[in-house]
């Protein structure tokens, strides 16, 4: 497990490193709540609520949830945006940590598996 983590980390270093869009970082974004900012939260959250359905460990399933919005920033943009990023981990922290929680018209329940 710990030598995924540490491949994961170092392919996302190299790939990182080398990708143009990395290079030149977004003018003019900032970390308000306007624009793709809630797209970045909910699709991220969204993807966490997945990752974290099939992978047990927490910080596996949070790298997972990361990963399409990296790629995005990466390859699909015209500039990488920290300021995305930033919302992309909110939500993937919030997919993450909220997936056992279901909510439905007139309760909340957790559920877990023994």
């Amino acid at each position: 497990m710990r030598t995924t983590i540490i491949t994961l980390a170092f392919l996302l270093a190299t790939t990182a490193t080398h990708a143009a869009p990395f290079n030149r970082a977004c003018r003019g974004d900032s970390l308000k709540p306007e624009g793709d900012k809630l797209v970045h939260l909910t699709y991220s959250a969204g993807i966490g609520v997945a990752s974290r359905a099939v992978i047990a460990d927490p910080a596996l399933a949070f790298a997972a949830a990361l990963a399409p919005g990296l790629v995005r920033e990466l390859w699909l943009g015209d500039c990488f945006s920290f300021q995305d990023m930033a919302y992309n981990a909110v939500g993937a922290a919030i997919g993450v940590t909220t997936t056992h929680w279901v909510i439905g018209p007139n309760r909340v329940v957790f559920r877990t598996e023994f």
